[in-house]
């Protein structure tokens, strides 16, 4: 946008449009960028723009081609882009108000080349993606030389995995305005997209240089890295622009400002970068031109009714309000505002606006001839605010002064509040804000007097337009007086609580658990009636006590009462149950005691036999047996019961029962005997009652004199080891009674216990085996039939875990016991059973002979081809054997003995010409136990591949170029012969070998094929050996043609050039020179083509020039001469009369047809 003389204008050029005072300059490319989008896998969308001069009559390039190369500089494919898609562009586009003067020309045309699934392999590498031009425009002032310096578009694609691209370039968003004027300061937003949601980075770029006056158009692009352009003295790549202050770029947004000083045209190079997760993935990089020329400005603007300029140009005013219209128009145009709605005069540069309504006026300035006509715009805002909403707000009388609340039509305009209407009189301002509080109002409205109090408020917006006022009008409604109510009769307690009833003046009448005008209350109900559920939460009816609720009234308006009625519900107590324990038990036909029982109250107690209390069986505080005979029987077993209650005015308590137990005689309880063996522990004995206590004896209790052993249904050994002796063999009997817990016993019950003697240990068979063999069976035999038990431990010191039984125990079951992984002795017993008593223990045990450890075996690793070594080992002290397999495995061949195994042992199972691995274990035995084998490992390392190299061809006297080979990551040798066949020189290490290195084999002068050999070296081992190709074709000799003479009329002649069998091109200047262009091609130059420089009927010299390409060498550039000769200017029937002097016949050629000559002697 310009600011010039109160201008407003914006705008910006990317292209090359020639300004220039007074001159307007053909030119060719002036610029363009590459871009790629991922398109899946491996294939890409490529598009180039390129833009050139339209008023030259150089076209695009048809077809267009760009080359491919990989990360290492070398060409993967050139790709053929077709012809281009051809828009001309509007340079008045985005330009406001500007006319350019000395009738310059501007006309700029666009090619856009698509190529669709352009498809890359993906590599470990970057792919960069070139094409190149000639020459740039020689008006450029930032640069050196432009005239003969080519351009470069180029852009990079990182490294991407095969099948999976990932990214697309990004993509400028604008094409900016292609005319800038001297003087007036540009704003352009130079951002670009990026569809993989990448980060971007926007600076300066110098563009690269490319191509050459001598191959304008290459087909194949030379290899990155390109050389930037030169800047002109006074220019760099951050100050590419004569512009004061320098021209920036906001690096994150892409916003370019710049502020032109000086006419002329310059180079642009503009690039954004785009970062992933912190790293840069590639740049895309515009080239272009700025052309900077004079302008004429039409421009417009406003300020208030004083003449004060208001910034920006376009404003806001209230509806009634006027503000100045100003305008720039050049001396002696024509101009007008429009439309006229609310203008003073729209025929003048500055009249005064009033419009009712937002409005946009367009100021159009035309100079005489009519040849400029250009306009600028300035909109006027016109705003106006809804009138206030009155509103309306009540409380209640002597409640504090509520906050009031509006909401402006904007939440950026203000609000006022006032005590009168702000449109009369002097108001006073009370508060500023959406909400005025009470305490602010206060003196308008009296919340303690009823009535209606008005508040004012008025709207007021940013620009200090204000709204039609209104009010909020705030009720104080009057508070209503208490209710009546009467207080309900007494109740017992437990009885239902009675409903409450009041009346009151119309209002609502409301209930609480306490006086709501004292303080807080809870509200119970509302009504004239109110139940006893509704305010049982603080009545309780289960405890005496005098209980309050208040009833108090509320208003139609809301409003409640001064004062509250209270209400009083009165519960009397009822007396507590009677205190009465119950009897103690009796036995079956003992009499039934007497019940008693007390009051603290002193009312009556009534004694009832069922629970219902309606068997009324005596009163008093005492009742005896024979009252209550008919409820409960002694000669029965169980429990009894009689209910007690007092009487206290009117209200009965709770009765209690009183529990009459008449307890059964015991049955006599039982025990039943037991066996043990010589000398083990007294057992147990537990005898099964009914609940009661039993006690033992050593004696039966009823047949005299008894002594007790304890008490309880279990005896212990240690209790009756006075009666029983575990040490001798015999049987001895033990008696026990139960009692009862009221102490009725049962009739005397005994048993008995059997003191067995112990038989003699069984015998066992001892075993060993080698560690890691199975575990053997063992083998017992006993004394009494072979009833026998294996255990884990000795059973005659412990609790064992038993193993087996019988006379032969597997080894899968003592697996617990014994280890056979583990060498070592491990211990079983035996124990043999006769009438169920063990005998004494046998041990038997189990030896686990260690094995020896593996032996230590050495690995050999050879290359293909090499002579087998022997393999060697080292064990303990046992003998070494050699297998061909495992041992521990199968049953394999034994291939030799001891600590070394000779080649020749091994050699029918390791063959050293086929890579791979081969494998022979060895084993050590000690005491006939063979050890863990170990492997031996051989391995004949495989012959690396060849490396992969590519063959190249150049044109003689050309460079020898660098070679490069890959492989498997190894290091690179490079020969001047096969080094499998004789002993070669050694040309260069690593993976490139530069043309120097190998210069002594390939002659760049002479042409021919010549050969180098890359070999790779791999962990000690040579690859297979590649073989690259050095093609160095002939160059072609100039074509040459004799020079054709003709008359002026004549036709011009077919002329077949002298070549070696290439394919000839015609051109109509130097090819050198920028201004050559073909004119065709062939081995004959036709007189169509040659009409195209040769003008027949025009006498002169003429030249076509004529290049040869065979393959890709293009030879020196050779000439024709066409000289067209006038028609003689003789009358051939005048004689020609020459007087000492000469006259040059031989000139006419053939453009005089000569009959006769004659000589005339002289005068």
């Amino acid at each position: 946008m310009f600011y010039g003389q109160n201008a407003t204008i914006f705008f910006f050029l990317t292209l090359i449009v020639v300004i220039q005072t007074q001159k307007s300059y053909a030119s060719h490319i002036i610029g363009g960028e590459i871009t790629y989008t991922c398109v899946g896998g491996n294939n890409f969308d490529l598009h180039l723009d390129l833009y050139r001069d339209c008023n030259s009559g150089t076209g695009f390039d048809n077809p267009l081609y760009i080359t491919v190369f990989n990360d290492a500089g070398m060409v993967l494919k050139t790709e053929n882009m077709g012809g281009p898609s051809i828009t001309t562009l509007d340079w008045t586009e985005g330009v406001e108000g500007i006319c350019l003067i000395n009738g310059v020309t501007v006309c700029v045309q666009q090619g856009a080349y698509n190529k669709s699934n352009v498809a890359l392999t993906g590599s470990a590498g970057k792919y960069t993606i070139s094409y190149q031009r000639c020459c740039r425009n020689s008006g450029v002032v930032n640069i050196v030389n432009p005239g003969s310096t080519g351009s470069t578009y180029t852009i990079e694609i990182p490294t991407f995995s095969p099948g999976a691209c990932d990214n697309s370039s990004p993509v400028f968003n604008n094409y900016p305005p292609m005319v800038l004027c001297a003087g007036s300061p540009y704003i352009f937003d130079h951002s670009a997209t990026d569809i993989d949601g990448d980060s971007l980075v926007y600076d300066f770029c110098t563009p690269f240089i490319g191509a050459s006056l001598g191959m304008p158009a290459p087909m194949t692009a030379s290899a990155p890295p390109y050389t930037p352009v030169t800047w002109a003295t006074g220019y760099s790549q951050s100050y590419q622009l004569a512009s004061t202050p320098p021209m920036t770029i906001d690096g994150a947004t892409g916003s370019l400002v710049a502020y032109p000083n000086a006419i002329g045209r310059f180079l642009v190079g503009i690039c954004v970068t785009e970062y992933r997760n912190g790293i840069p993935l590639s740049s895309n990089i515009r080239e272009f031109q700025f052309n900077v020329g004079d302008c004429v400005i039409v421009a417009a603007s406003i300020s208030d009714t004083s003449g004060t300029v208001i910034l920006p140009s376009d404003t806001t005013i209230c509806l009634g309000e006027s503000f100045q219209l100003n305008a720039i128009a050049q001396s002696g145009y024509d101009y007008e505002w429009s439309p006229p709605d609310g203008l003073s005069d729209p025929y003048i540069v500055n009249p005064i606006a009033t419009p009712t309504t937002t409005t946009t006026y367009v100021f159009t300035s035309t100079d005489p001839s009519g040849t400029c006509d250009n306009s600028d715009t300035i909109t006027i805002n016109v705003v106006s605010l809804p009138p206030g909403i009155n509103g309306t707000q009540s409380i209640c009388q002597n409640d504090p002064l509520p906050p009031l609340i509006t909401t402006p039509s904007d939440p950026l305009n203000t609000i006022s509040w006032y005590n009168s209407n702000p449109n009369n009189g002097s108001p006073t301002l009370l508060a500023i804000g959406d909400t005025i509080f009470g305490f602010e109002y206060a003196a308008v409205a009296d919340s303690s007097m009823p009535g209606n109090y008005a508040i004012w408020f008025e709207e007021t917006n940013y620009i200090n337009c204000q709204a039609t006022p209104a009010t909020i009008t705030l009720t104080v409604n009057p508070n209503p007086n208490a209710p009546s109510a009467n207080n309900p009769p007494p109740i017992c307690q437990n009885d239902a609580l009675p409903t409450l009833t009041a009346s009151g003046s119309g209002g609502t009448l409301n209930w609480y658990d306490a006086d709501p005008t004292a303080g807080s209350a809870n509200l119970l109900g509302t009504g004239t009636n109110l139940s006893g559920s509704q305010y049982s939460s603080i009545a309780d009816n289960t405890t005496p006590g005098t209980y309050t609720v208040w009833v108090h009234e509320e208003s139609v308006f809301g409003c409640f009462g001064f004062a509250a009625k209270a209400v009083d519900i009165v519960v009397l107590p009822r007396p507590n149950a009677p205190i009465a324990s119950n009897p103690a038990p009796i036995c079956q036909n003992d009499p039934l005691p007497s019940l008693n029982a007390s009051s603290l109250t002193n009312g009556t107690l009534n004694w009832y036999g069922n629970v219902s209390l309606t068997n009324l069986l005596g009163s008093g505080n005492s009742l005896p047996g024979n009252l209550y005979a008919s409820v409960a029987d002694s000669t029965t077993a169980g429990t009894y019961t009689i209910w007690v209650q007092e009487n206290l005015n009117g209200c009965t308590g709770l009765a209690t029962a009183v529990y009459i137990i008449v307890n059964p005689n015991p049955p006599a309880p039982t025990s039943p005997p037991q066996t043990i063996c010589f000398a083990q522990p007294l057992p147990d004995f537990t005898a099964t009652g009914n609940g009661g206590t039993i006690t033992w004896f050593d004696a039966d209790p009823g047949q005299g004199t008894a002594n007790s052993l304890g008490t309880g249904n279990v005896i212990s050994g240690s209790q009756y080891n006075m009666v029983a002796n575990n040490n001798i063999a015999g049987t001895y009997t033990l008696y026990f009674q139960e009692a009862s817990g009221l102490g009725c016993l049962s009739s005397v019950s005994s048993t008995t216990l059997t003191v067995n003697p112990v038989p003699p240990a069984p015998t066992g068979n001892n075993a060993n085996i080698c560690q890691g063999q199975p575990l053997p069976d063992l083998t017992g035999t006993g004394n009494y039939g072979n009833l026998l038990t294996w255990y884990d431990v000795d059973p005659n010191f412990g609790t064992g875990l038993i193993l087996g039984m019988g006379t032969t125990l597997p080894g899968s079951a003592y697996t617990s016991v014994a280890d056979n992984n583990t060498p070592g002795i491990y211990t079983v017993w035996l124990q043999e059973s006769y009438n169920n008593c063990p005998s004494y223990s046998t041990p038997v045990q189990i030896e686990v002979k260690p094995l020896p450890a593996a032996p230590l075996g050495n690995n050999i690793a050879i290359c293909l081809n090499d002579t087998l070594p022997d393999l060697t080992a080292s064990g303990t002290s046992g003998i070494l054997t050699w297998y061909d397999a495992d041992p521990n495995l199968t049953t394999p061949t034994v291939l030799g003995i001891g600590d070394t195994l000779p080649a020749a042992n091994y050699a029918t199972i390791a063959n050293p010409a086929i890579a791979g691995t081969y494998t022979v274990w060895v084993q050590e035995e000690i005491n006939s136990c063979k050890g863990i084998s170990t492997p031996v490992i051989l391995t004949v390392k495989a012959q690396t591949p060849a490396p992969t190299v590519a063959n190249v061809t150049l044109c003689a006297n050309s460079l020898l170029p660098d070679l490069s080979a890959t492989g498997s990551g190894g290091s690179f040798t490079w020969y001047n012969a096969d080094p499998n066949f004789g002993t070669p020189t050694i040309l260069g290490s690593g993976a490139v070998l530069t043309g120097a290195a190998y210069s002594s084999v390939a002659n760049n002068t002479l042409p021919g094929v010549y050969w180098v050999y890359v070999q790779e070296t791999v962990n000690g081992c040579n690859s297979l050996v590649a073989s690259v190709s050095i093609t160095v074709e002939v160059l072609p000799p100039a074509p040459t043609a004799s020079p054709v003479f003709l008359c002026a009329g004549a036709a011009i002649p077919d002329i077949t050039p002298a070549n070696t069998g290439g394919i000839l091109t015609y051109y109509n200047d130097d090819p050198i020179l920028p201004t050559a262009t073909i004119i065709g091609s062939g081995n004959v130059l036709t007189n169509a083509i040659s009409s195209l420089v040769v003008a027949n009927n025009l006498p002169g010299s003429y030249t076509i020039w004529i290049t040869e390409q065979i393959g890709n060498c293009i030879s020196l550039p050779g000439s024709i001469t066409f000289t067209v000769e006038p028609q003689p200017q003789i009358d051939p029937i005048a004689p020609i009369i020459l007087c000492g002097a000469n006259f040059d016949l031989n000139g006419l050629r053939d453009c005089l047809k000569i009959k006769n000559w004659h000589a005339s002697p002289k005068n």
